[in-house]
């Protein structure tokens, strides 16, 4: 028994050799054997000179004061503060990291984020627009949807907005007659009614967004006829391979 109890001494102590080795940490960054030593995981986690030693401890600390502290103010300015963003249970500091940061942190906070009310407020005033744009993506309430897809300053925040919105009778409405190019060509990518697909086609004069409603067509006939006799060499060849995909599906 002795002899055994000796070997795993050594074995812990080798491994602790190699965590120092390969981290590059000192011997009092080593993360503690006895996991529930929050204190002394805490203290790592703060004042350890090692990003990836800290991001191992941040993984096992629980004390969501700290973890706050280092995901608001911490000096490694990324991995470590996504991990612990990653660690954290406050909707509200969540949200506030979002709206106030860029980049990978703020989408950390947005993809830990599951309340409706949290996310519309970030994806209606977050200052970055990749970030509201990732939390439109998580949004399910139509009507915000609705009014970012109006509203929002950025085309790809509109256009992922539109494609979020169910709503056929909005959808087609927005497809037909609202200003913005961008929204219009969303909407008739997510149209479903063939007969406002007809429409659109037959009758656009954006090119962008004609092209979008005859790769949506399901009526042979008149893919034909705009493959044949539509003015538009670039209309006539969607057409065409819209028609060949419809005939290769019979």
């Amino acid at each position: 028994m002795k002899r055994i109890q000796k070997k795993a001494r050594r074995i812990i102590s080798s491994v602790a050799c190699l965590i120092i080795l390969v981290y590059n940490v000192n011997a009092d960054e080593v993360p503690p054997d006895n996991p529930n030593d929050q204190a002394a995981l805490a203290e790592i986690a703060k004042n350890g000179t090692n990003a990836l030693a800290r991001i191992e401890v941040i993984e096992k600390l629980d004390d969501q004061t700290v973890l706050v502290e280092i995901a608001k103010n911490d000096k490694e300015k990324n991995h470590v503060r996504e991990a612990a963003i990653n660690k954290l249970n406050d909707k509200n500091i969540l949200a506030e990291i979002a709206k106030n940061n860029v980049g990978q942190k703020a989408y950390t906070a947005v993809h830990r984020l599951h309340d409706q009310v949290l996310l519309a407020e970030i994806a209606k005033s977050a200052g970055n627009w990749q970030v509201r744009m990732a939390a439109v993506r998580k949004l399910e309430n139509q009507a915000t949807l609705i009014e970012i897809a109006n509203n929002d300053k950025n085309a790809g925040v509109r256009q992922v907005a539109v494609e979020q919105i169910n709503d056929q009778a909005v959808l087609t409405e927005m497809a037909i007659n609202n200003n913005d190019g961008y929204v219009r060509q969303a909407a008739v990518g997510k149209l479903e009614d063939q007969p406002v697909l007809e429409k659109i086609a037959k009758n656009e004069k954006a090119l962008i967004i004609r092209l979008a409603a005859i790769d949506k067509l399901e009526n042979k006939e008149l893919l034909a006829d705009i493959a044949k006799n539509d003015g538009n060499k670039l209309v006539r060849q969607v057409a065409t391979e819209r028609l060949e995909e419809l005939q290769e599906d019979d």
